[in-house]
């Protein structure tokens, strides 16, 4: 064992960081597209949350039940807007098959394309993209998850350019039609657009 009661100490100097450090790896447009990405699953967030206020908002109770079952909708409401992705994706799934007449082709596809995409979302905003782009522009990200059933870390093993950005966020805006889909099809205005549809309140 080494005892070096004299160790010699050492500090970044952040100043001589290449520039755009630690982003400098990747092109503008690269980056152009990965925030693009990142900023629509925040609008799948937004949209899932009114989706949530509109299915379980339409909901019919006898006149006894009413008054108990608002008191338990409005924290749920509440939790709607502030859960990670996940959690909104749980809840909006519970409300889309508690009643039967809110009828969409294949509701667990949806749930599972949604749960899919949000493993997706958190690979694109939470992974390390320090790896340098290969001759074809792609990147694989810094990126783990733990894998339960086998009690093992997993990395992140798929090469991502913009191409692959530029199809993920088009293939989130499909899901995001499909979740306001769930409460148009009912003849219902989704919450806050303004489109078609009985407004809810």
């Amino acid at each position: 064992m080494l005892h070096n009661t004299e160790n010699q100490t050492f500090a970044v100097d952040v100043n001589n960081l290449p520039a755009n450090w630690p982003t400098d790896l990747h092109d503008a447009e690269f980056w152009t597209a990965l925030g693009r990405t990142v900023a629509t699953f925040g609008a799948l967030e937004f949209t899932l949350a009114g989706a949530y206020f509109a299915l379980s908002g339409t909901i019919y109770y006898d006149e006894s039940g009413i008054e108990e079952e608002y008191e338990k909708w409005i924290p749920k409401l509440e939790k709607s807007l502030s859960d990670p992705l996940v959690a909104r994706i749980r809840l909006f799934g519970t409300a889309l098959r508690k009643d039967p007449k809110k009828c969409i082709n294949r509701p667990d596809d949806l749930i599972a394309a949604l749960r899919a995409a949000a493993q997706l979302r958190n690979v694109l905003c939470h992974g390390c993209w320090n790896n340098k782009p290969d001759k074809d522009g792609k990147t694989i990200p810094s990126f783990y998850t733990m894998n339960r059933a086998e009690k093992k870390l997993e990395a992140f093993d798929t090469p991502i350019d913009i191409e692959y950005l530029e199809q993920t966020r088009k293939h989130v805006v499909e899901l995001i039609g499909a979740v306001v889909t769930t409460v148009t099809s009912m003849g219902y205005q989704f919450p806050g657009s303004g489109g078609r549809g009985r407004p809810i309140l």
